[in-house]
Order: C-alpha cells, then sequence, then structure tokens
C-alpha cells in the first residue's frame, strides 16, 4: 500500500517534471505496486484455500462482496476523486486498477475451485501472451480498432487508442499465475515447511526478475527498429517500465520484486523487529478497500488542489499524507466502519441458501 502512495503522490506532486530524474526514479521504484497487489492477491486465495478449504466458499463470497462494490460504488467514488485533474468524461470513462482487481476477485477464485494449478498458470500466461498479440496485431493493421478489444486487451503503442485505463485481461493473467504459486505455498505452509516457502519465494522472485532480464537483453540484441510499428511494440513488450499496457517483461521485473518483498516479511516474521509493526500491517490490509479509495482523494482531490510548489521538503509532504493515511484506516478499522463499505452480496447469498436447503428438506409426514 505504501507504493501506491509513493506512486499517486509522485504523479500529482511532481507532474510538472517528468522527465526528471527524481520523477523517474520515485515512479519506476512505486511501479512494483500494481504487480504486487495482484500477485499477493491471487496467491493468497489460493493459498487460503489450500490450508482452510472447508472455508474456502464463505471466503469467496466476501470477494463477491468486495468485487461488486469496488465496480460500483467504488468506481463512483475514485472517479470523482479524479475530476479536479482530469475532467468529469475522462474520470468516468475510465477503468481504474481497481476495477482490474474487481474483475480478478470475481473470476479468479471461481476458476481456483474448479481448475487445476497448472492449468490455471497456463491460462494466465495465454491470457498475458494473447494481450500482446492483439496490442501487436493492432500496431500492424491486422486487428481493428475496437472499442471493447482495446478495452480487455489493451490500447496500441505508436497509435492513438480509443481508450485509457487498465485492461483487465493481461492483469487477470497474472492473478491466475500467481494463484499458481500460492497453492504451492499453502501446501509447504500445511506440511510446516517454512524453510522450504522462502525458499520458494526467493526462487521465485530471482527467476522472474532473470527472466524479464533476459527478456529485454534479446530485445536489445536483436536491434529493433522504433520506426516500424510492429517493431516498436515489440519493444515494448519487452520494456521492463511499460506499464500501460502493461508488458511481460514488467509483470517479469517486478513481480520478482513483489516475490522478494514476500521473502523479506517471511524472513522477519516471528522477530522482535516485526512483531512491532505487524499488528499495524495487519490493521492496514484488513482495511484496504477503505484505504484504497481514501488514498485517491488525498492525492487526486486534495494534493491536486493545493498545487504545492515542489521544494526541498517534500518528503516530509509525503510523510504527512502516508501518516494522515494510515491514522484514518486505523480509525476506519477500530471503528468498525468496514461493514458500511457492501453491496450486501454476502448476506443476500446466505438467505438464498437457507431458502434453498429449506425447501430441499423433506416435509415431514402429518
Amino acid at each position: 500500500m505504501c507504493f501506491v502512495f509513493s506512486a499517486h503522490f509522485t504523479t500529482i506532486y511532481f507532474h510538472d517534471e517528468p522527465d526528471s530524474f527524481r520523477y523517474q526514479l520515485l515512479t519506476g521504484i512505486s511501479f512494483v505496486a500494481s504487480p504486487a497487489f495482484i500477485l499477493i492477491s491471487g496467491m493468497m486465495v489460493a493459498f487460503l484455500r489450500e490450508l482452510r478449504p472447508e472455508r474456502f466458499g464463505a471466503f469467496r463470497r466476501t470477494l463477491v462482496d468486495k468485487g461488486l462494490f469496488l465496480l460500483t460504488l467504488g468506481h463512483v467514488a475514485i472517479a470523482l476523486s479524479h475530476i479536479p485533474g482530469y475532467g468529469l468524461r475522462s474520470s468516468f470513462v475510465c477503468l481504474f486498477i481497481t476495477d482490474v482487481i474487481a474483475i480478478c476477485i470475481l473470476v479468479g477464485p471461481a476458476i481456483v475451485a474448479h481448475v487445476r494449478a497448472p492449468a490455471r498458470l497456463a491460462i494466465g500466461a495465454a491470457l498475458i501472451a494473447t494481450s500482446w498479440a492483439f496490442v501487436v496485431g493492432r500496431e500492424a493493421g491486422v486487428v481493428p480498432a475496437i472499442f471493447l478489444v482495446e478495452l480487455l486487451f489493451g490500447p496500441p503503442i505508436a497509435q492513438g487508442g480509443l481508450v485509457t485505463g487498465w485492461p483487465p485481461v493481461p492483469w487477470l493473467g497474472l492473478y491466475l499465475v500467481a494463484t499458481y504459486f500460492g497453492e504451492r505455498l499453502g501446501r509447504l505452509e500445511a506440511a510446516g515447511e517454512d524453510a522450504r516457502v522462502k525458499r520458494l519465494l526467493a526462487y521465485s522472485g530471482a527467476g522472474f526478475v532473470l527472466a524479464g532480464a533476459t527478456l529485454k537483453l534479446a530485445a536489445r540484441a536483436k536491434g529493433l527498429d522504433l520506426d516500424v510499428p510492429v517493431e516498436s511494440a515489440l519493444f515494448a513488450m519487452t520494456s521492463p517500465i511499460r506499464k500501460f499496457p502493461p508488458s511481460i517483461a514488467y509483470f517479469l521485473f517486478y513481480g520478482g520484486c513483489a516475490f522478494f518483498i514476500l521473502w523479506t516479511m517471511a524472513s522477519l516474521d516471528g522477530t522482535r523487529l516485526f512483531a512491532r509493526t505487524r499488528a499495524t500491517l495487519e490493521t492496514v490490509g484488513q482495511t484496504s478497500l477503505f484505504a484504497f479509495v481514501a488514498q485517491f482523494f488525498v492525492y487526486y482531490t486534495a494534493l491536486y488542489l493545493l498545487d504545492l510548489p515542489v521544494g526541498p521538503l517534500w518528503p516530509v509532504i509525503f510523510a504527512g499524507t502516508v501518516a494522515l493515511l494510515i491514522g484514518a484506516t486505523l480509525l476506519w478499522h477500530r471503528s468498525g466502519w468496514n461493514r458500511f463499505l457492501t453491496v450486501g452480496w454476502v448476506g443476500f447469498a446466505d438467505r438464498r441458501d437457507a431458502r434453498i436447503a429449506a425447501e430441499a428438506s423433506p416435509v415431514p409426514a402429518d
């Protein structure tokens, strides 16, 4: 979540100097936020299903409720926060990362429940590859300019696209890839193999980063001509900093960084240093939906309207926004206000199942 805060603070506060080293450095560091969020979400779904299969049905209902909230009330709230900087139309005709997360947690757990891990890995990789096949095909003129295609798979690189925002198909692919690793981690955790859990996280991180670097070096060795649309698209596909649409190298490099973050946390678990901050981190995690929506209003509304001059005290300003958001998150959690972030799906599904069970019960004879 702190990487999300950093990314959006940088986008708004340093908006007048996008080519500066400071902006590029902070943006590059913050790029890990989205892949980490999707990877950890996917891994946790499969991880928890492996550890507590008897609770997975109830967990899925909770995720469905959160997904529906993000696609409806959450989307409207986030769009409203963007109006000062992007205008009414652009703010609402856009897919946000929260919409992508919603689609992932609506579709992903259902696939986890019915599809084996190796098949999910293959499907996820195929979705990512297919997305880039459409992008390259659009550049080559083979794929026509269709709104729905660009909305789902991503806009072209060199040509003007029809849509803006986050294409859900490649991100769903990354989510499904993550479920493969989550299931393996769950099995190791259930067996008490803590050392192997850490090794799997470390080796996976190293493998992802190495694969991303290899892809980038191969493209550079090929000497792609950026003036040729198709080769320009292929170059973008191998760029670890291509986020819109997300490149394969971007997923690999920053996905590997996410694995290393998890490895670090697993290594620190049980230490005195980690014990002091674990409760706060767990609270922020349990209230991440509120934190995610609230930070848009802090950065895209309040910080944008303040239009503060760039100066040497920017780290203090950023720390202040983080303190504000964490304080609000802790207050939200302590007050139990998570109960308001719902569309009522869990209660509806429980009542529906109770009615079906009652109708299926045999009527006692008189």
